[in-house]
């Protein structure tokens, strides 16, 4: 059986981490989340569907960095498959749900308030659902097939719609995602370096090439490296390439290529994320539920949505150029002694090309 994840529209309400990617492809701890699903489903056969502009980005990180042979947006399958929504976690409960999906002969579509969150095919309506899922899964394609599927509402926790409904599972995410790795609740991969006078508190992981400052603590947390990381770390995640330099974050996550302080902090009730490239100046702060997005800055304190392309500095906003951002960009990765491909690139095209849409408005 095929394990395929798709993208419907509600992939826009977990902005700024799936603007340039698709959520299945957030890391927790060793695994990317549609691996934990091969996981807690017992399936190593992927396919994985995303809309059409992310489509080569994946394939080149996947295939080409990363050397793990799955299908992108494939033009058909040849398999009995179960399809996950990207926006369904692999929790014990919605696990539950798309095993017993898994044991049904026929197609059947697994649904919340109409919103499709696993659908099970056949080999031969396989193909049929293939092209459905290439792109966006919508939902008028998917009303023209269910007279060829059963479907069924369904409950418990697995849905998420929200960056504070993702954070409120994150701990419980990396817990599944260390029992899969077998090596206990505080994983320091080889090739991390974590210096003197450090506390990791379970459930917490270091990736390879993950450099911990001295007198940090790291609780509930997971490092992808290569990143460096400095200060107190609570139940956030932090994508490779990041900086994070002596500040305090607590339930937040890092999309990727971020820079955050020093002295600064992501702290408060709900949960904050920054998009790709997005950056937190020296002794600033994001509070309450914040999202910040793609390429943009924030400089002193600020609660609420910025939006792609932006800087917020002393409470005013402009657009950030085009030489800054990509000249951020590049600097950053350089730390890890590498350039940014055409298709981080293009991220940041597309996010300064949202922002000037905005303005002309």
């Amino acid at each position: 059986m095929i394990l395929a994840l798709f993208e419907d529209p509600g992939y826009e309400s977990l902005w700024p981490l799936t603007a340039t990617a698709p959520l299945y492809l957030l890391k927790v701890g060793p695994y990317r989340l549609y691996e934990l699903w091969g996981h807690a489903l017992g399936v190593n056969e992927y396919a994985l569907f995303c809309r059409r502009e992310l489509e080569g980005f994946i394939d080149w990180l996947l295939n080409r960095v990363e050397g793990r042979g799955v299908e992108v947006n494939p033009e058909q399958l040849d398999d009995d498959v179960v399809a996950v929504n990207a926006a369904y976690l692999p929790l014990p409960d919605a696990a539950k749900v798309v095993r017993e999906l898994m044991s049904v002969a026929g197609n059947v579509i697994a649904h919340r308030g109409g919103r499709p969150l696993a659908i099970r095919a056949t080999r031969t309506t396989a193909s049929s659902l293939a092209e459905a899922m290439r792109g966006v899964l919508e939902s008028e394609l998917l009303l023209s097939m269910m007279e060829a599927f059963e479907d069924i509402p369904v409950a418990g926790r697995g849905e998420v719609s929200s960056i504070e409904g993702l954070c409120s599972h994150f701990e419980e995410l990396l817990a599944a995602a260390l029992e899969s790795l077998g090596r206990g609740g505080v994983v320091v991969e080889e090739g991390a370096r974590v210096e003197e006078h450090v506390v990791l508190r379970e459930p917490a992981y270091v990736g390879r090439g993950v450099v911990v400052e001295p007198y940090s603590v790291i609780e509930g947390s997971s490092v992808e490296g290569p990143s460096r990381v400095g200060g107190y770390l609570s139940y956030t995640l932090v994508s490779a390439y990041s900086t994070v330099y002596v500040s305090r974050l607590e339930r937040t996550v890092l999309a990727g290529a971020n820079v955050i302080g020093p002295y600064s902090s992501s702290v408060g009730g709900g949960a904050r994320a920054l998009g790709f490239a997005a950056r937190l100046m020296p002794s600033s702060a994001l509070l309450g539920s914040s999202a910040v997005g793609v390429a943009s800055l924030v400089s002193g304190l600020f609660e609420g949505r910025l939006e792609d392309g932006s800087a917020y500095e002393g409470g005013r906003i402009r657009r950030v150029t085009r030489d800054e951002a990509i000249g951020a960009l590049r600097h950053q990765l350089s730390q890890f002694g590498r350039l940014p491909s055409d298709y981080e690139l293009s991220f940041i095209e597309r996010a300064l090309g949202r922002s000037r849409e905005r303005a002309e408005r």
